[in-house]
């Protein structure tokens, strides 16, 4: 093995992932899988399409109950004695959640709650409670998975079908996604003494059957006038978890096609 290929090696390296099967949860959970990690994917139903792997092991759990989010932590810690990297990719937006409304003037403010007992205080629980097993050995990651609208404003009117404004992103989205940010910097800061890295993502948008509409106003507004493909997110997480990040820490790395830059 050449120094570049083990610097960047993931064979058997214990990754713990949730939202496991979603869009990007299950290009994670493959693209991990096949090159060698282990992976400890966590959601909320197994998904029966999921081709089963005997490097995979599935926690089932609801993120947005603390004594749901206990009680497997507490499984997979009895069982692993020391994992590589918790990747929080798990999150809730009105694209999920059918029965979230978007509009801001509509919305009640107490579905807050919603958004950040997943989007924000899953993520601290579960950095809390696997802490003692990502610091072992030669420490840890944390990947944040975040969003571009936790840095700049929605673009509204490319959710719309004419100029006037109908729909909204949600704005709790908005600042759950914000809010990720300055927690990674502070996990970052706080966990530097235990060599466990923190560092977040914000990804653009992603490709996943959206109608032309959308995709042509979505694209006239990105510089490389297309969305990402879900497997373009996958180097970034492999450097992330890797060796050839070891001295990458509270860093917010933006993944958009340059849409935040203009």
């Amino acid at each position: 093995m050449t120094y570049s290929s083990k610097l960047f090696n993931l064979k058997n390296k214990k990754i713990i992932l949730t939202g496991c099967f979603g869009l990007l949860g299950t290009e994670f959970s493959n693209y991990l899988l096949k090159n060698g990690a282990i992976v400890i994917g966590i959601d909320l139903e197994f998904k029966k399409k999921f081709k089963k792997h005997n490097r995979f092991f599935f926690y089932k759990s609801d993120l947005s109950k603390p004594e749901s989010i206990k009680k497997t932590c507490d499984k997979i810690i009895k069982k692993y004695k020391k994992i590589d990297c918790l990747i929080n990719n798990a999150a809730i937006n009105e694209t999920i959640d059918k029965n979230l409304k978007s509009n801001f003037l509509d919305l009640d403010l107490l579905e807050f709650d919603k958004f950040s007992d997943v989007n924000i205080k899953a993520i601290l629980y579960l950095s809390k409670y696997f802490h003692k097993i990502l610091k072992k050995g030669n420490g840890g990651s944390i990947i944040n998975i975040g969003s571009i609208y936790g840095i700049v404003s929605p673009d509204h009117k490319i959710y719309n079908k004419d100029k006037e404004i109908k729909n909204q992103k949600n704005i709790l989205y908005t600042v759950t996604k914000s809010s990720l940010i300055g927690l990674t910097k502070h996990l970052a800061v706080i966990f530097a003494k235990d060599r466990i890295r923190v560092n977040c993502t914000c990804f653009g948008g992603v490709e996943n059957k959206q109608n032309k509409n959308f995709l042509k106003k979505y694209s006239n507004n990105t510089p490389m006038n297309r969305l990402a493909k879900k497997d373009e997110f996958n180097g970034l997480i492999n450097f992330l978890i890797s060796d050839a990040a070891s001295y990458i820490t509270g860093s917010n790395i933006v993944v958009d096609g340059g849409l935040t830059i203009i």
